[in-house]
């Protein structure tokens, strides 16, 4: 079993053999980002909350769609409106993924904080690393709240 099955299971995820990658690896970055943002409370109407979990989750997206073999584009498609529930809509999308690319060109550092967390997440799934994803989340959202 791979380190990405071994990461899933400490989820929840029992699914070791998955007929939809796209869907098993959005699964998993859902699981992941709820165990990540549930020290915030998660309040899905605030924008800065939705914009640093949509972060999360195009990151979560890519790093296990790079790792399964998985259409990231389909993945992302399928994980983003879990999180804009009462959202969603193209615009709130294009916003998220709008905020992301930005971020890819004046802040690369705080993305590749979030991917190396992700990346250690699935090396070893324990609390210590879910802890760290929390923390730098909620620097990010505190962020939001000085800018």
């Amino acid at each position: 079993m791979n380190g990405l099955q071994n990461a899933f299971r400490a989820l929840g995820v029992h699914n070791t053999k998955p007929s939809q990658p796209a869907e098993w690896c959005a699964e998993g970055a859902v699981l992941l980002l709820a165990e990540t943002t549930c020290v915030d409370g998660g309040d899905p109407e605030r924008d800065n909350f939705v914009f640093t979990a949509g972060l999360f989750l195009l990151i979560f997206c890519d790093h296990f769609s790079r790792l399964h073999g998985a259409d990231k584009e389909k993945c992302v498609s399928i994980a983003l409106p879990v999180i804009l529930p009462l959202k969603n809509s193209k615009d709130d999308v294009e916003a998220i993924v709008g905020f992301h690319n930005d971020l890819a060109e004046t802040a690369p550092k705080v993305l590749n904080i979030i991917g190396n967390c992700c990346a250690n997440w699935v090396g070893e799934p324990n609390a210590k690393n879910i802890a760290i994803l929390r923390e730098v989340f909620i620097e990010i959202i505190e962020g939001f709240a000085t800018s």
